[in-house]
């Protein structure tokens, strides 16, 4: 395999980027924080799998961690390139030359969140969705996500960290409240909760008794986390 460095000078990355795992709902927060900062640009929403893509702008947009190690490094085509120490570097250089700041989104059961993931993706795509639950084996980039909110840390690189339970299952309030730099997230907290029903719905209907196992389990999130301005 060829683990030469792309050159990436050439990359402009938004002042605010979600890094997040599959199925931890960045894009639908990226909906969020567009609201809050009254931001037009557009949104694809996919109804039947409750799927939100948002188009990237100068503001506010989104990526998941296996994408800085994506095809350019893999002659095979595959979307899961290999861990390329270099590229993590380069891509802390463009973080720090565009003065990026990052809200790290991570999941502590990627077994639900990467079928939840997968199941989305099949049916926006209008693709027949069967055999469900899967062993689904990109677990490895999970376990990266908080690697990367310590990188970006000691990089002196704005970054905010936040478990998928507790965003979206146990500590939606205090969560939004960081993120967005608000005290009344009222209107927002109803619109994960929509959101978060909805994917309910699609697991109960393609991956029956799968729950995340996180739900209503105590506290994660650093209550001192640092509120991100943009």
């Amino acid at each position: 395999m060829n683990k030469k460095t792309p050159n990436w000078t050439y990359i402009v990355l938004p002042r605010l980027c979600v890094f997040f795992g599959a199925g931890c709902g960045g894009n639908f927060l990226v909906h969020l924080l567009k609201q809050k900062h009254k931001l037009n640009t557009e949104i694809d929403v996919n109804i039947s799998a409750n799927e939100y893509y948002t188009h990237g702008d100068d503001n506010i947009g989104c990526c998941h961690l296996n994408l800085v190690w994506s095809s350019a490094d893999n002659p095979n085509g595959k979307w899961l390139g290999e861990w390329v120490p270099s590229r993590w570097k380069q891509w802390l250089q463009i973080a720090k030359r565009c003065q990026t700041k990052f809200i790290v989104i991570n999941s502590s059961d990627p077994y639900y969140t990467m079928n939840l993931s997968s199941v989305k993706y099949l049916l926006k795509n209008n693709l027949q969705v069967e055999n469900f639950p899967r062993d689904i084996q990109y677990y490895k980039w999970h376990k990266r996500y908080k690697w990367a909110y310590d990188s970006f840390c000691k990089s002196n690189i704005p970054a905010q960290y936040f478990e998928y339970e507790d965003l979206f299952y146990n500590n939606t309030k205090h969560c939004l409240q960081q993120i967005l730099d608000v005290d009344d997230v009222e209107n927002y907290v109803q619109q994960i909760e929509d959101y978060n029903r909805k994917n309910k719905d699609i697991m109960n209907q393609y991956c029956k008794g799968l729950n995340f196992e996180k739900e209503r389990k105590p506290l994660t999130i650093n209550t001192n986390s640092r509120t991100i301005h943009i």
